[in-house]
């Protein structure tokens, strides 16, 4: 089938390639999902990510604070919450007007068309039907190791090849070798950025630069997650490049700041082209509720309840770091809600002890070490993980 590259295709070429699969990923065929994988790993290391599978469900105890997430837990606001409630009001209708409306606010938020906007349900929505679309197709997607690997882990479990491009010595995105790694098969170039679970960043003119050049060659997804927790969001964005070029998108999340993770809202922007071209193959209007919606279209510019969640995020970050420092632990960088260090226990050992002792986090294994990644829950929630962290 060829490539998904919007430039170098007819209209014609990407509605029967985008239909063929999309109609597969309906089938019967199309019968695996992540959940599956992590049973199949539960309690062990994944082969491909290098992550500590372990469901928190199987925990034994009641977690009294739960730090595996990235959630934010000082959300959602208040005014969103009212508009949430309100929103029940047109929770018996279809929810496309509604939608049209949430558009239009993004669009203003963003300083684009609301053709530029494409909604649905969580980023990891449109992550899984980017994976399974590579997938099909048998084609290379790349992306840095470790990320966050949804949409890569799936395009790969399709069919597709997972390229993994490992993190530079200062554990960011090798730009380079990504750069270098695109040949005639390659679909898509993932980058997370500020990264996950890595919580480092890209120098924002190195990632205009390699997209200026790679999307001439393939698809670009910049998955901005984190980028509400960046002092200078709108420098390190590349909202710009998603508008100014083809095959270039970037996708965003009401699930972090906003602290909206369980009313799954977030958004891609792209060129008219893509947002028009999906639109037919996907029931993105029909995909998020109405009330949700409604409490997105509050919060999205509710600048104080962003900047208090931030405050609180920096301060608690800090002293998390400050102390794990005094401990002998040496955090990476952290431009998220989430931090991340070597531990010298193995990832199993480690989640298991924080588990008995009622948290939850993450562990990672790469660059030969074991890496521990904690979200910046509550003071009082990061104080029971400190102070775990000293009897251990």
């Amino acid at each position: 089938m060829g490539s998904y590259h919007l430039k170098p295709f007819r209209s014609m070429d990407r509605r029967n390639w985008l239909k063929a699969s999309l109609g597969l990923a309906a089938s019967t065929a199309f019968t695996y999902s992540l959940k599956a994988d992590e049973i199949k790993y539960n309690r062990l290391v994944h082969p491909y990510t290098g992550r500590w599978m372990n469901d928190e469900r199987s925990f034994t105890l009641p977690l009294k604070a739960r730090l595996n997430s990235n959630e934010n837990p000082y959300g959602p606001s208040e005014r969103a919450k009212a508009a949430i409630i309100d929103g029940f009001k047109d929770a018996n209708r279809y929810s496309r007007y509604v939608s049209e409306a949430l558009k239009e606010k993004i669009a203003q938020y963003e300083k684009v068309s609301p053709d530029n906007v494409f909604l649905y349900a969580g980023l990891s929505e449109m992550l899984n039907l980017f994976g399974s679309l590579t997938g099909m197709q048998h084609g290379e997607m790349i992306s840095a190791h470790p990320t966050f690997d949804l949409m890569p882990a799936l395009a790969g479990k399709l069919g597709g090849k997972w390229v993994q491009i490992p993190l530079n010595d200062q554990y960011e995105h090798d730009l380079e070798a990504m750069e270098s790694s695109i040949n005639s098969n390659t679909k898509l170039v993932y980058i997370c950025n500020p990264g996950n679970p890595c919580s480092t960043m890209v120098d924002p003119d190195q990632l205009a630069s390699f997209i200026n050049r790679a999307s001439r060659k393939t698809v670009i997804f910049i998955d901005e997650a984190y980028i509400d927790y960046v002092a200078d969001k709108e420098k390190n964005s590349m909202v710009k490049k998603a508008t100014q070029l083809e095959n270039v998108f970037v996708g965003k999340t009401l699930s972090k700041i906003h602290g909206f993770a369980g009313l799954r809202i977030a958004y891609t922007i792209s060129s008219p082209a893509f947002v028009k071209e999906m639109q037919q193959y996907h029931a993105w209007d029909f995909s998020v509720s109405a009330p949700a919606m409604y409490g997105a279209i509050a919060t999205i510019d509710d600048e104080e309840f962003k900047a208090y969640c931030l405050r609180k995020t920096i301060d608690t970050r800090e002293y998390a770091v400050s102390t794990l420092k005094n401990m002998g632990y040496e955090p990476l960088p952290s431009f998220t809600n989430f931090i991340i260090f070597p531990i010298n226990k193995p990832g199993n050992e480690f989640v298991q002890i924080m588990a008995d002792k009622s948290i939850a986090l993450r562990s990672w294994n790469f660059n030969y070490k074991n890496w521990a990644r904690v979200s910046i829950g509550t003071k009082e929630e990061i104080d029971m993980f400190l102070t775990a962290m000293k009897e251990i």
